[in-house]
Order: structure tokens, then C-alpha cells, then sequence
């Protein structure tokens, strides 16, 4: 997914896996996709963990930025962005 953000393009991968941990592979390739699109963002998403093999490399590389954000993160953030536990029940996508 590409996401045009403020700061430039962003590239978005998702991954609904609630009982699979993402590995390295995932993370070289989401890598590789966002220097094909001219990005210096990258972010993975995912319901379920990563490895840390994953984890190590997104924090080695140096010509992008890979952010990880597992289902602990996740979980976080939705409770920072709805505090009463409430989620709007007309999210949509375009």
C-alpha cells in the first residue's frame, strides 16, 4: 500500500497473521519495494509478532526507515487513538 504522507511517500504492508511471526524475508522484501518506489519510509504491520531476526534487520539498514509495529503496539495504539475503548463503527477505506 502506498500511503502519501506529509513528510513523502510512505510504503504500507499488512500482515493479519494473530498466531504467525513475520520473519527477515518479509522485511528484505518490503525493503527492496520501497527503494523501487523512491521511498525512505517503510512500515509493516502486523496482528501477530515478529522475529527477531525481522527485528534486526529493520534496525540495521541505513538508506530507509523500516518501522515494525506488532499486535502488543498495535493493541496501544488503538487504545491511545480511543481512549473510552469505542471504535467508530464507520471506518472506512478509499
Amino acid at each position: 500500500m502506498f500511503v502519501h504522507h506529509s513528510t513523502g511517500l510512505w510504503i504500507v504492508e499488512c500482515k493479519h497473521w494473530p498466531t504467525g511471526t513475520v520473519g527477515r524475508p518479509v522485511v528484505q522484501k518490503l525493503h527492496s519495494a520501497t527503494l523501487t518506489s523512491n521511498s525512505r519510509r517503510a512500515l509493516i504491520v502486523t496482528t501477530g509478532r515478529f522475529s527477531q531476526d525481522a527485528e534486526s534487520y529493520a534496525q540495521s539498514l541505513t538508506d530507509i526507515v523500516v518501522e515494525l509495529i506488532d499486535m502488543a503496539k498495535l493493541a496501544h495504539m488503538i487504545s491511545l487513538a480511543f481512549p473510552n475503548g469505542a471504535l467508530p463503527t464507520n471506518l472506512s477505506v478509499r
